[in-house]
Formats: structure tokens, C-alpha cells, sequence
């Protein structure tokens, strides 16, 4: 996909291009100012605010045919738009998933959208990615049950609802499924999509990975851990996956990290509640 902008003619001059460059910018961290903002206002009239924003968004990066901000909003818009339809956060990860699904169809039904797009791909598994790897799910694991015997949180509520009262060999099967969907949603949005449209707009460099680190962590202020601890220690790993998805140079490696993460949050809420 390249970075995506729109073509300019011989001729202008490179005041144009920064001038167009910026106005591409900004594009990108409109609809990354949406991502980060709606798990703060979890209300379905916000939420079908942010979609018409977005959707307003998307209509101008496709007129200027910027594709990293074409991507972004339209993924965006998706999303804030699914969960407007659910109403609740407490369905995740389905919205997302209806999300991902419709901007995949998009992706290689419209030609406008350029085809698939460079950061989906594969990668490689080097001994070096799978050190990175391991350290991200060991320092994560360590952290989690940390807080979870200092914190002591009360998650009772999730029994009957996230946790049905099934034999616990299907319960862990079932956090396993979950783990495979949920963590392959989040990276194709965050290590994904997020991060191409700011490494195209901003450059490769660290600030990209801040960025998407950052979003990545408020979107978990209402799960687990929750609260400004939760926006703390996700941020803390959405830096860590930022690094993984870097060293890999693909998805595939963020992805699977991501899995055993959820799995071993799965399996603390089991052994907590069961």
C-alpha cells in the first residue's frame, strides 16, 4: 500500500506535499481520537455521534484518497458503529469482530481501498522475536497476577454472565476460543490497521507504537484489570506487542503472544472464580 497519499502533480512544491502530508495527519488522528474516546463515554448516543464523525472522516480521506486514513476510518466507523448497535460493551468481542469482517469484504471488494495492505503479512519467528516474545508474556503474566492478589478485585458478577456454570474443562476451552478471536481482532486494530496509518502518516519510529499503546489501553478501563490500573498495565503491553509486531516485521507474531496473554487472563478469572 505504500503511504497511501494522494498523488500530486510534477511541478509542486514541497510545501504543497508537507501541506497535504499534515492534512493526511490529521485524518488519522481524528478517527485515533474516536478510538481512544469511546470506551470513555459508554453510552450508545456517543457512540452514534463518533460514528457519524467518522463516517464524515472516511467520506474525506476518500476524496483525498489518503488510504492509511481511508483504512483507519472506515474500520473505525465500523466498529463505533456496531457497538452502537449492540449498545453495550459487555458483547465484546462481537462487535469488533462484525467490524474486522465488513472492513476485510471492503478491502477486497473495492479497489479504492488499494488491495491488501503492507503490514498484513505474515513475519518471521526468529530467536530474537521469540525472546521478545516470551519476555512480553512472562513480564504481562507476572504483572497481572500481581495486581490481582495485591488489588483483590471482585468479579464475581462475571459468573452467569462471561463464565456460564459449565464443567471447567469447557469453561478453559472456551477462554481458548476467545483468546484466538479476541487477540486477532485487537492486533489486526491496534498492531494492525492503527499503527500502519500512523507509521504511514508519522514515519516509523516510536511514536507510532506510544500512540497505539496508549488507545489500546483505555479501551481496557472496564475490563481486566480494570480501572486506571488496567489503562496502565494494557498500555504497558500494547507497547510490548508494538515491539513484537516491529521485530517480526508481521502479524503473526503479536498475534500469538496475545493469545497466551488472554489465555492466562482467562485462567486467573477461572481459578479466582471457581
Amino acid at each position: 500500500m505504500g503511504l497511501g497519499l494522494k498523488q500530486r502533480r510534477d511541478g509542486e512544491g514541497s510545501g504543497v506535499d508537507a501541506s497535504a502530508r499534515r492534512a493526511d495527519l490529521v485524518l488519522v488522528l481524528a478517527s485515533l481520537g474516536a478510538l481512544g474516546l469511546f470506551p470513555l463515554v459508554p453510552f450508545r448516543w456517543a457512540w452514534l455521534a463518533l460514528t457519524l464523525v467518522l463516517a464524515a472522516v472516511t467520506e474525506a480521506s476518500r476524496r483525498r484518497r489518503a488510504l492509511p486514513a481511508l483504512h483507519l476510518g472506515l474500520l473505525c466507523t465500523g466498529l463505533l458503529g456496531a457497538l452502537s448497535a449492540f449498545g453495550s460493551m459487555k458483547f465484546w468481542p462481537l462487535p469488533p469482530l462484525l467490524a474486522v469482517l465488513a472492513y476485510a469484504a471492503a478491502v477486497a471488494r473495492l479497489p479504492a481501498l488499494g488491495g491488501r495492505p503492507s503490514w498484513l503479512r505474515v513475519g518471521r519467528l526468529d530467536r530474537g522475536v521469540w525472546r521478545l516474545m516470551f519476555v512480553s508474556v512472562f513480564v504481562s503474566a507476572l504483572a497481572l497476577l500481581l495486581w490481582f492478589a495485591l488489588a483483590k478485585p471482585d468479579y464475581s458478577a462475571l459468573v452467569g454472565t462471561l463464565f456460564p456454570r459449565l464443567p471447567l474443562p469447557l469453561l478453559f476451552a472456551g477462554v481458548v476460543g476467545f483468546s484466538l478471536i479476541n487477540a486477532a481482532i485487537e492486533e489486526l486494530i491496534y498492531r494492525g490497521v492503527l499503527l500502519g496509518a500512523l507509521d504511514a502518516t508519522l514515519g516509523v519510529g516510536m511514536l507510532p507504537v506510544v500512540l497505539q499503546a496508549g488507545v489500546f489501553g483505555i479501551v481496557h478501563i472496564a475490563g481486566f484489570p480494570r480501572g486506571l490500573a488496567g489503562v496502565g498495565l494494557a498500555s504497558i503491553y500494547g507497547l510490548l506487542m508494538g515491539a513484537v509486531r516491529r521485530r517480526a516485521r508481521g502479524m503473526l507474531g503479536p498475534w500469538l503472544a496475545h493469545v497466551v496473554t488472554d489465555v492466562v487472563i482467562g485462567s486467573i478469572l477461572l481459578r479466582a472464580l471457581f
